[in-house]
């Protein structure tokens, strides 16, 4: 089987092709790493913010439920009395169940 006269560059050619591909394909695997790393650096940014305005929301309406019971139990303090022992009773009974 006879070689080609220019298998030789041929061949260093074909190297060179793979090799400028591997650097390619080197490169674009990186950009893509780098892509995913911020897209889910900004998920998780936005979801960090989220749970932050849930917990404000959490927080506000219930410091307005406790200032509502309170200012209820100061104009009504027999009726807020008997329905804490009711409460604590029916705890106490499915306790010792």
């Amino acid at each position: 089987m006879a070689l080609l006269p220019n298998s030789d560059a041929s061949t260093v050619a074909l190297k060179d092709d793979i090799t400028a591909l591997r650097a390619d394909f080197s490169a674009l695997m990186q950009h893509l790493k780098m892509d995913a790393t911020n897209g889910i650096n900004s998920a998780t940014s936005q979801i960090d913010e989220g749970a932050r305005d849930i917990y404000r929301s959490m927080s506000k309406r219930g410091q307005k439920s406790a200032r509502m019971m309170s200012a209820q139990v100061e104009e009504q303090p027999v009726a807020a009395m008997l329905i804490a022992a009711g409460i604590g009773f029916i705890a106490g009974r499915l306790m010792t169940r």
